[in-house]
């Protein structure tokens, strides 16, 4: 609702109290002429319209429950030795009100403070109007707040996965919840690559057997509805069954391999688990992983034989080779993970390096190089946990009006994390 050409009025749940929806006796009486002293009787009496903005006035249900899904993004890049040299969750609070009168309510929220030497810091968090940012700033943590009547967003947030980072630290403190390794130029021709999926053995977001069911994830089958009013489709209310804080599940694992344009084909194609599509349009090779195939420990590999275009020729000129040798600007820990691997290492005898070099296939050739992918993009879905650490305490009624005591509402908390659309990037 706009006055004066400026938005007055933007809460669907105020607008539905001032705007009534059409109806087929207001249709009928349009054509009616009243008198001129008397009201429209299809106008909403004040009486009638709340006082809260974003709350619907006379709000009423015979089972009265409310949820909170709590959905975290991971944005990752990992450089080639496996360290990762960014890494930042974005989070949603999604909250879900189905409370009769005006319910005054208290969520706690509480932070690890085992990484990094200190506190999980919530960056740029973003309120619902709903939220007091007073109670949120004497007490970070505690969200004091009347909510609208159905769904809203509660609020956002980042976290820095990596706060003490710095490109000289032995340590990272994060290891993402998938491993994925490449080793490129394999085979005699070196024309072929290789891609291997690793779930950590003492993974705490993977504990479940490969009895799990198998099927499409909520994420898929909400986002086939379509988003409505404005919130996302990963707002998931009444989806999938598995996954809790207590036994967490691990699904829809899935990598893309960017290839570069010259490459035609790939050949000699070898999965070890799961099905995979070449997208020759995009010129993409997508590899997923059934759910059952995903278990603490689990190691799967895809390989394959690189076919370029034909008329394609290599002059040589390619920045990124050189003489068979890949370049790069980055330092030894970037590409080795520590910068003592070659001095701890012990020199070869001349005898020794003569024996080597019998047995070494030539180097490759430029445009070997120029045709291995340079970056594999993960994606999967984390249900029952968060990888900022993040959990809810609490989620009470401490006041409001039109609460009866003996009020019992149901409580529903949902934790998911995932990575999606190349969200996580391994650079080979």
């Amino acid at each position: 609702m706009c006055d004066d050409g400026l938005p007055f009025n933007t809460e669907p749940n105020g607008l539905r109290d001032v705007v009534l929806p059409p109806s087929i006796m207001k249709k009928l009486l349009a054509n009616v002429t009243l008198p001129s002293g008397s009201l429209d009787p299809f106008r909403a009496a004040p009486s009638t319209i709340s006082t809260i903005p974003w709350r619907r006035a006379n709000v009423k249900y015979t089972s009265n429950e409310m949820y909170l899904d709590l959905l975290e993004t991971l944005h990752c890049t990992i450089a080639p030795s496996g360290r990762p040299i960014a890494a930042r969750v974005t989070g949603t609070m999604l909250f879900t009100s189905k409370i009769s009168g005006i319910p005054d309510m208290l969520l706690s929220i509480r932070t690890p403070s085992a990484r990094g030497g200190g506190g999980v810091v919530l960056e740029a968090p973003v309120f619902h109007p709903c939220v007091r940012l007073s109670k949120w700033n004497a007490q970070p943590g505690q969200l004091s707040f009347v909510p609208p009547d159905g769904k809203c967003v509660l609020a956002s947030y980042e976290v820095d996965m990596l706060p003490n980072f710095t490109p000289s630290t032995a340590s990272h403190g994060f290891n993402p919840p998938v491993s994925v390794t490449t080793k490129l130029l394999q085979g005699p021709n070196s024309n072929e690559f290789e891609v291997r999926i690793t779930i950590p053995g003492s993974s705490p977001y993977c504990s479940v057997s490969p009895s799990q069911s198998v099927g499409p994830s909520a994420f898929a089958r909400i986002a086939a509805q379509g988003a409505g009013a404005g919130i996302p489709s990963q707002f998931l209310q009444g989806g999938a069954t598995t996954g809790s804080s207590a036994n967490p599940v691990m699904e829809d694992v899935s990598v893309r391999i960017p290839l570069p344009s010259h490459v035609r084909t790939v050949l000699n194609t070898r999965v070890s688990k799961g099905d995979f599509l070449h997208d020759t349009e995009r010129n993409h090779i997508h590899w997923r992983l059934p759910n059952t195939a995903i278990v603490p420990g689990g190691s799967y590999t895809f390989k394959a034989e690189v076919v370029v275009k034909s008329g394609y020729e290599d002059e040589g000129g390619d920045e990124e080779s050189q003489g068979g040798k890949l370049l790069s600007n980055y330092d030894n820990n970037y590409n080795d993970g520590s910068s003592s691997k070659a001095s701890s290492s012990e020199a070869a005898t001349p005898a020794k390096e003569k024996e080597k070099e019998k047995d070494k296939k030539p180097p490759p050739s430029a445009q070997a190089i120029a045709s291995m992918p340079r970056s594999v993009l993960l994606d999967f879905t984390i249900r029952g946990a968060l990888l900022s650490g993040l959990k809810v305490d609490s989620l009470n009624i401490v006041g409001g009006k039109g609460i009866a005591e003996s009020m019992k509402p149901y409580k529903g908390v949902k934790y998911i994390s995932r990575a999606g659309d190349g969200s996580i990037e391994i650079r080979c």
